[in-house]
């Protein structure tokens, strides 16, 4: 990317981002004068099927750590609740 990426330049950019908010991912690609979308159609159709899955590995990793912590929550609430009940 240059300086300027903000700037429209006339030319296609394409930007493929994870769709999941626990998991971030994304590429870009920019047309340039000597590479247009079509030479490079190839190349994006297997980064973004390459990707599709490390994708599949950190969202199954991001649930497994959102479980951690619901269960860690769970826990602490449970613990709360108990030493509530002793001083009442």
């Amino acid at each position: 990317m240059d300086d300027h990426s903000g700037l429209p330049c006339g030319r296609l950019r394409l930007i493929a981002y994870s769709p999941y908010p626990r998991v971030s991912w994304a590429t870009e690609w920019q047309e340039t004068r000597k590479a247009s979308p079509d030479s490079a159609l190839k190349s994006i159709v297997k980064t973004i099927e390459d990707s599709a899955v490390e994708l599949v590995t950190k969202l199954d990793e991001a649930d497994r750590q959102a479980e951690i912590a619901h269960l860690r929550y769970l826990a602490a609430e449970e613990k709360r609740r108990k030493e509530e009940d002793v001083v009442a």
